[in-house]
């Protein structure tokens, strides 16, 4: 396998992605997964599927949800450099006894995923019942010599790296400045949006991402400046999309589906980051109103999603 080029920043979903799919095509990564969780099993059952970001309406999402053909289920929760979330684990253990309860598995453990230095140290890690480092998964994939456990091998371990260092973004003053002004405008104008203070921001960000505390976990508002797009994003919602068109009440908006999320889009004027701020005021001022406009929906709408 020929050199690879270094990769800037590994994100948390990359690392879900790829065990994934490694768990839904090689029965021999599942079974291997399965023995690290269940050492006392004897027998060795066929894993019957995996699945990716399974949210709990009030006990919040689980990673990756992996079951097995005798009944048994992992819960995964997956960190590269994250810091842990108030009661994480228990919530995991309370999702698990709810899916026993309601007949989706017989049995569960509940397992944290993450760089050996966050497993070994980090206080709320000990409370999920299986721990498993990257450097596992690393040694896996090293051990399997093919070219694509090659590759996989390589992710995790910039993964570690990442974890050792600390992933620190790359500033650009532009963009940041360009940020800094649209909050500015957000903050006075649109105070209900309640969008944070922008840190540093690195080229490629042009996202603006508002989350009132009215609206719950689950639902954001998101304008994606290059697209021209300004969505409401609700997580989980991917089989309820005919439900909310109707609840639309003949607003004249797309409803559209990305994996398990439906978003209710507005179409805007696309803005660019490395443009003029006071050059695109008209076309964000208009983006904040849509903005504005769905929060007042995801208000309405909140009881029905």
């Amino acid at each position: 396998m020929k050199k690879l080029n270094k990769l800037l920043f590994v994100a948390e979903r990359d690392i879900d992605l790829l065990l994934l799919e490694e768990i839904n095509v090689n029965s021999d990564f599942s079974s291997w997964l399965f023995r690290l969780t269940m050492p006392q099993c004897l027998d060795m059952p066929a894993c019957t599927g995996a699945w990716h970001s399974v949210i709990h309406p009030q006990l919040g999402e689980s990673d990756i949800v992996v079951k097995y053909a005798n009944g048994h289920a992992i819960l995964i929760e997956n960190k590269v450099d994250a810091p842990a979330q108030p009661d994480q684990a228990a919530r995991y253990g309370k999702r698990g006894a709810e899916g026993c309860d309601k007949g989706l598995w017989q049995s569960f453990v509940t397992c944290i995923v993450a760089p050996s230095s966050y497993v070994t140290t980090n206080a709320e890690a000990q409370n999920y019942d299986v721990r498993i480092s990257y450097e596992q998964l690393q040694d896996w994939f090293s051990n399997e010599k093919t070219q694509r456990a090659e590759y996989r091998a390589y992710i995790l371990s910039e993964a570690i790296e990442q974890n050792r260092r600390g992933y620190s973004p790359v500033a650009n003053e532009d963009v940041t400045q360009f940020w800094l002004s649209y909050w500015d405008i957000a903050n006075r104008e649109f105070p209900a949006l309640e969008m944070q203070r922008p840190g540093i921001k690195p080229a490629n960000s042009d996202w603006p991402d508002f989350r009132p505390n009215q609206l719950g976990k689950n639902i954001n508002i998101v304008h994606k400046m290059a697209q021209g797009y300004v969505d409401l994003q609700i997580r989980g919602a991917s089989e309820k999309i005919e439900q909310i068109r109707t609840m639309m009440n003949g607003r004249n908006l797309d409803v559209v589906t990305a994996g398990r999320s439906t978003a209710i889009r507005v179409v805007v004027a696309p803005v660019n980051r490395f443009g003029s701020f006071d050059g695109q005021r008209q076309e964000i001022m208009h983006a904040l109103d849509a903005a504005a406009m769905l929060l007042q929906i995801a208000k309405d709408m909140r009881d029905g999603i």
